[in-house]
């Protein structure tokens, strides 16, 4: 992953994230009350590209900002209430309230609301440039995925199919069969089988090309140090005892 472009998104939106802690200390709304924090984070959303649906749940101060389609789905939680009796002048060290006995975010709550959003916005940025790293899905769905245009394989470097042998005792091997025909061809193809029946074998002749298999060795079992155990439980007020063998053979 390319951590930079990461830190280079958040970078560019440092002056409206800043900007947008800031108006949230100046706020300092409590809970069920932040109209105004919710307006302002979600006008940054949407000006950011976001989908966003608000009145969550019947609560007015609610919403989720979206940015793709398709699951799985990666949630980011943020808050942006004020709680009482914490107002604070911005930048003081020593206690000094804006309003006596007023709300405020002495606990820091004006940065988890700009928080979470950027990091929300640099997983969106990374999205648009990079597109996913890595798909892992059932065989099943996978093909669902490519029937509806959600997930194309044409330009993968890696195709990986774990318990090979597993998935057609299972019924999928057309589903597998369906993935490799729409997946890159030059990709490079590993397939992990704890035995290899021919239809592996079929499916590897039919899509990778040469291919080399690869066993494990076997090893021994390494014998238990304790070779039995044995444990006796005597009725209430007696004593318990707990033998076992010689550990030492």
């Amino acid at each position: 992953m390319d951590k930079q472009l990461l830190y280079n998104a958040v970078e560019a939106k440092a002056s409206a994230l800043t900007n947008l802690s800031d108006e949230i200390w100046e706020y300092a709304e409590l809970s069920m009350e932040e109209h105004r924090c919710a307006a302002a984070h979600i006008a940054l959303l949407k000006a950011e590209g976001f989908q966003v649906e608000e009145n969550l749940c019947g609560i007015a101060t609610a919403f989720s900002g979206t940015y793709g389609s398709g699951s799985p789905k990666i949630g980011i939680l943020g808050e942006y209430d004020a709680l009482s009796g914490l107002s604070q002048t911005a930048g003081a060290t020593q206690h000094q309230p804006l309003t006596d006995g007023g709300c405020g975010h002495g606990c820091g709550h004006n940065l988890l609301g700009a928080g979470p959003l950027s990091a929300a916005y640099a997983v969106k940025k990374y999205l648009e440039e990079k597109g996913v790293e890595i798909v892992v899905g059932t065989p099943g769905r996978v093909k669902d995925h490519i029937e509806r245009g959600s997930l194309k394989l044409d330009k993968i470097s890696y195709f990986i199919l774990d318990e090979a042998d597993e998935m057609l005792d299972m019924g999928f091997r057309e589903d597998i069969e369906n993935i490799f025909q729409n997946a890159n061809p030059d990709s490079r193809i590993l397939l992990f089988s704890a035995t290899m029946p021919k239809e592996i074998l079929q499916i590897a002749a039919n899509f990778m090309g040469e291919y080399e298999v690869v066993e494990e060795e076997t090893k021994p079992e390494e014998p238990l140090l304790t070779e039995n155990l044995a444990q006796t439980i005597y009725n209430q007020n007696k004593q318990h005892s707990l033998s076992n063998k010689d550990l030492s053979k």
